[in-house]
């Protein structure tokens, strides 16, 4: 009987048990830094990915599947770094001529302005994000924080009103 015991117990053992998904408050618990984050994404195995049909996802979809386009990448930086006490943005950019857009993590250190396109750290010397955003992205017509500000809603440029 205590074989039999022992057989139940070593067996179950033996199986592998799911583990507990990380939450986003425990990964920004772990950084210290913005290029903590960027190693946390090399290591962890994340992968870009465009997928048809494409909707916003929430961080922790992105943290739990390790995948995700450039709206998810910069949603969960943002969320990572918010829990890090770094006020951040996603900027969403709409480019000519074209339909596809992009969108990536900016956040202001001292004088410069840095971000997060997909899950690499991009660090500037730019002193706005019109000028990250329209230096960074040539053909770029707009984006949610530039002066020519994209419209979510309707997809089109306006200009910033004053």
């Amino acid at each position: 009987m205590k074989r039999i015991v022992l057989f139940f117990i070593i067996a179950f053992l033996s199986v592998p048990m799911p583990l507990r998904a990380e939450h986003v408050n425990d990964v920004a618990r772990r950084m210290n830094s913005p290029e903590d984050i960027e190693k946390f994404y090399d290591e962890g195995g994340f992968k870009s990915e465009y997928k048809i049909p494409d909707y916003g996802k929430k961080p922790q979809e992105t943290l739990d599947s390790k995948y995700g386009d450039c709206k998810d990448y910069a949603t969960l930086t943002q969320a990572i770094l918010k829990e890090m006490d770094i006020s951040s943005e996603v900027v969403h950019i709409k480019f000519s001529k074209t339909r596809f857009g992009h969108a990536v993590c900016v956040w202001k250190d001292g004088n410069h302005y840095h971000y997060f396109d997909g899950t690499k750290l991009i660090k500037t010397e730019y002193a706005s994000i019109d000028d990250v955003i329209n230096k960074a992205y040539l053909n770029t017509e707009c984006c949610t924080a530039c002066e020519r500000k994209l419209d979510m809603e309707t997809g089109q440029c306006v200009e910033k009103s004053q």
